[in-house]
């Protein structure tokens, strides 16, 4: 399993949102985990759905690691706005 560090706006957002570091990590270790690009080349997005599919992790980690070779979480959050986030085999 990788190693991962927080960034400091992670670690403010997760306390912000009620997120727990728990549910980070299962989302960035789950096997139904979506992994998708970032809004740009240097990040990448692990997204689950939850609460019966309504809601949905986002977690954006930093595609290259950081000088210890360790996965660098960039910022999550919670979102109700599946449809737009959420890929189907469709997309």
């Amino acid at each position: 399993m990788p190693t991962y560090r927080w960034s400091e706006e992670a670690l403010k957002r997760a306390a912000q949102r009620s997120i727990s570091h728990a549910d980070v990590y299962t989302v960035l270790a789950a096997s139904d985990t979506q992994v998708v690009p970032g809004t740009n080349d240097n990040t990448e997005v692990y997204q689950q759905l939850h609460s019966n599919g309504r809601r949905l992790l986002r977690i954006v980690v930093a595609r290259q690691p950081d000088p210890q070779n360790r996965t660098v979480i960039v910022t999550l959050y919670d979102t109700t706005k599946v449809a737009k986030y959420w890929q189907t085999s469709n997309d």
